[in-house]
């Protein structure tokens, strides 16, 4: 998979291949061609670059010495341990004299000028003996006049960023302090070359959490890379384990931090430590509340004034923890919130959701949703309120976000009691959530959890019931088919998604589930103005059907002769209806059987006879 490069490995060197693009560097790479440019006319100029580690100064010199070698340029490397100089008698360039240095140093550029212009490398100046620099400071005065380049960096030394400023003075100089942060595209763009790939918005949701420094970006995606969390797809970089939950689904989730790998925990929990304890505090607290947060919650949470928490809330935007969004303040990126959420320990995060949960019950406006999302965390089992109230939240959300409904829904049912109604309420809800999220298989292992309850009155029984009305004897019909006839009855949109869900997978289906689902079908398009449409799927369904054993609440039959006789198609209406009174005599029980001869009356009102 590779191993981490670190700021100053030179990766480019030991690699075989070319080296990776520079990214985000645009305003820098200007200024190395104007260094080259500039010696080629035969001026000597100094580039210096004072930036502190790991923001990418280590790869910005190669890339110097990279333009100037392509035009004809040798480069010279002076960097710690690649200066031999040494005085006679002695073993180690500190205690070489200057002009000992100096005289070492020029011939070895000047045998270099023969060839023609030269570029001078001096990479981390602020690690090389004092003088070291004397001496470069010295060769660069005498040779100012010829086509020398002097490329330099350092992180903040004062002694040697003194010395450079004395440098500036001899030569023309341009002074790059410090390298500015990665713009997000770029950090996209350098992790997409180190990983072959295009990162998914999982990974770059990772790399964003990074912080935006070169190093940072390598590091995340070397760490990923190692502990083989990245696999390649189609030319796209995908989490090996699946797609991360995001938004509510996170929030609810009894453990924020599992879906993260240990890497970046640590990596988290590492920039978390060095944030002084009170801006710790903060944060933690702040991630409880949820991803985004307004100040005023925070304050009341802690019990301190917004004008108190102004400090760690600094601290924390500065360490890249945080950015304000309009009126609240959101976590960098999702992960960052998760792995810091997932820092609180486990009761402490209990108690902190039960004073979240007291802290907007006291309002006089209340979110239901944002409620339910903390109460699945502390309410305890039984709690017959808190389920209710979790149970609302998700029918508000299942017609905009079904997503968000299903996993609100089912992390609810952890503070539910078996057998108790509150209970299969929400399983209801859960199972219509999930449907409508295409999670068929979910839903239909939901549908199995749930007993067969001894009121005949209470909802789910009334679907089943509504299912198996007809059949006359004592085969149990599959979940596939009790949530198909479901949400026939009261969400005719989401019987229609499933409906195609099974349709797709035509051969994994028996055939009294795929008569359901033609049978939704037919009229899901009738509804949606495909008249043709639904006219073949009632026919397909009763295809499907063959002889039957029984008649089923939704009996294709009738469907058919139902979408027939509106069409004014008459004849065919009655002919389906004949169809259907022999299955009735036949088959049907109570008042099923009065339905077919029900719908011939209507027909022949129709054809006035």
């Amino acid at each position: 998979m590779g191993t981490p490069l670190s700021e100053n490995s030179a990766q480019w060197d030991r690699s075989p291949g070319p080296p990776l693009p520079l990214r985000g560097r645009e305003d820098e790479t200007r200024k190395l061609e104007r260094l080259v440019l500039g010696v080629q006319t035969g001026q000597a100029r100094l580039l210096v670059v004072s930036s502190p580690a790991g923001t990418g100064v280590t790869r910005l010199v190669a890339e110097g010495a990279s333009l100037a070698t392509l035009r004809g340029f040798s480069v010279l490397d002076l960097s710690p341990g690649a200066f031999p100089a040494r005085e006679p008698g002695t073993g180690h360039p500190h205690v070489a004299g200057v002009s000992a240095l100096a005289a070492q140093l020029e011939p070895r550029v000047v045998q270099r000028l023969r060839q023609g212009p030269v570029l001078v490398t001096l990479d981390d100046a602020h690690r090389t003996p004092t003088s070291v620099l004397a001496a470069v400071s010295t060769v660069m005065a005498e040779l100012r006049e010829l086509p020398v380049g002097w490329l330099i960096t350092l992180h903040g030394d004062q002694f040697a960023n003194a010395v450079l400023q004395d440098m500036a003075t001899v030569v023309p100089c341009d002074w790059i302090e410090p390298l500015a942060p990665l713009s997000d595209d770029a950090a996209l763009l350098m992790a997409a070359d180190l990983l072959g790939a295009a990162p998914d918005p999982d990974v770059a949701s990772f790399v964003g959490s990074a912080g935006a420094t070169p190093s940072a970006v390598t590091g995340v995606v070397m760490e990923l890379l190692a502990e083989n969390h990245v696999q390649v797809v189609a030319d796209v970089a995908r989490l090996t384990a699946g797609p991360l939950r995001c938004g509510t689904a996170a929030a609810v989730s009894p453990q924020p931090a599992e879906q993260l790998p240990a890497s970046f925990r640590r990596r988290i929990a590492g920039r978390l430590a060095v944030l002084s304890p009170e801006a710790q505090d903060v944060l933690q607290v702040a991630a409880v509340l949820g991803n985004g947060f307004a100040p005023d919650d925070l304050a009341e949470m802690l019990g301190k004034s917004a004008a108190v928490l102004l400090r760690p809330l600094r601290e924390a935007l500065a360490a890249g923890f945080l950015a304000a969004d309009g009126a609240e303040f959101v976590f960098h990126r999702e992960p960052v919130w998760r792995a810091v959420l997932g820092s609180v320990p486990a009761p402490m995060r209990s108690a902190l959701h039960r004073q979240v949960v007291a802290m907007l019950l006291g309002r006089e406006r209340q979110d239901v949703v944002r409620i339910a999302v903390h109460l699945v965390h502390c309410a305890r089992t039984g709690d017959a309120r808190a389920v209710a109230t979790v149970d609302e939240a998700a029918r508000i959300l299942l017609p905009s976000s079904p997503e968000a409904a299903a996993a609100l829904a089912t992390s609810g049912l952890r503070i539910t009691e078996p057998g108790e109604p509150g209970r299969r309420a929400l399983g209801v809800t859960a199972a219509a959530a999930l449907v409508r999220t295409g999670r068929l298989s979910e839903a239909v292992e939901l549908a199995r959890e749930f007993p067969q309850p001894g009121d005949p009155g209470h909802v789910l029984r009334t679907w089943q019931a509504n299912a198996q009305i007809p059949c006359g004897d004592a085969h149990e019909l599959s979940p596939e088919l009790v949530l198909l006839t479901t949400l026939s009855l009261h969400d005719l949109d989401a019987a229609a998604c499933m409906a195609d869900q099974v349709l797709e997978r035509w051969e994994h289906h028996s055939s009294d589930v795929l008569e359901g689902a033609l049978t939704v079908r037919a009229m899901a398009s009738w509804r949606e103005g495909r008249l043709d449409s639904a006219v073949d799927a009632a026919r397909a369904a009763v295809l499907v059907r063959g002889e039957p054993a029984g008649i089923g609440q939704g009996d294709p039959l009738w469907t058919k002769a139902w979408i027939l006789t509106r069409l004014g198609r008459l004849d065919e209406a009655l002919d389906a209806v004949d169809q259907a009174c022999v299955t009735a005599q036949a088959h049907g029980t109570g008042v099923t059987s009065s339905v077919p001869f029900t719908l011939r009356a209507a027909i022949l009102l129709a054809r006035g006879t």
